[in-house]
């Protein structure tokens, strides 16, 4: 048990590992949130040991499998699999135990604290970079920004008209401008007309 400090002074906080050697410091850190890290160190672990085949090689002249490139990245990847899976067990337990409820997932978020808008963001973003290859450099972009103009809370029309014209000023500049080559995008390619591509699509 823990403190966090309140309208009435400190308050009894029934979860979380209080933060050490700041008697001032009222923040604690959820179990659930302390599993949930664990649970996605355990998935990455898992996903470099199962890419460790095609991310490294094999030592020149057979010296020894201590000298092989894989050898550490395998040794630290294991403990920290098998140390996490302690914490993924009491997470899983305590959720089993909750219901998996809402409350249950707050507190596993809490892990964040308040990087979800920048992952949120990043996550976007990388969806717009996989888009390019397929729908082309324009509507990609025009998309882009119109989902981040709402998740910033700007909805009003005067915002998604700059959003549009700031895609088709860079377009210009870019395209026309400085006679920068896009490539095409599949979609063109395959659901337009030859007219269509050869006219209007080799600018997006």
């Amino acid at each position: 048990m823990t403190t966090e400090q309140g309208s009435a002074g400190f308050e009894p906080v029934p979860h979380g590992v209080p933060l050490p050697d700041d008697p001032e410091h009222t923040e604690f850190i959820h179990p659930e949130a302390q599993g949930l890290i664990a649970l996605i160190f355990t998935l990455l672990a898992v996903g470099f040991l199962l890419l460790l085949p095609i991310a490294t090689r094999s030592a020149p002249m057979q010296k020894g499998w201590w000298v092989e490139p894989s050898t550490w990245p395998i040794f630290t990847l294991t403990a920290t699999i098998i140390a996490a899976l302690f914490q993924v067990v009491s997470w899983l337990r305590s959720g089993r135990a909750a219901g998996f409820s809402g409350d249950f997932w707050k507190r596993s978020f809490w892990a964040f604290g308040a990087l979800g808008p920048a992952l949120s963001y990043s996550a976007v973003f990388l969806v717009y970079l996989f888009a390019v290859g397929w729908i082309g450099f324009a509507l990609s972009s025009f998309i882009f920004l119109q989902v981040v103009v709402w998740m910033a809370g700007l909805r009003g029309t005067a915002w998604r008209l700059k959003a549009a014209l700031f895609v088709v000023l860079v377009v210009i500049v870019f395209r026309v401008g400085m006679d920068l080559w896009f490539p095409m995008a599949p979609l063109y390619e395959n659901f337009f007309p030859d007219w269509f591509v050869r006219s209007i699509a080799i600018y997006l």
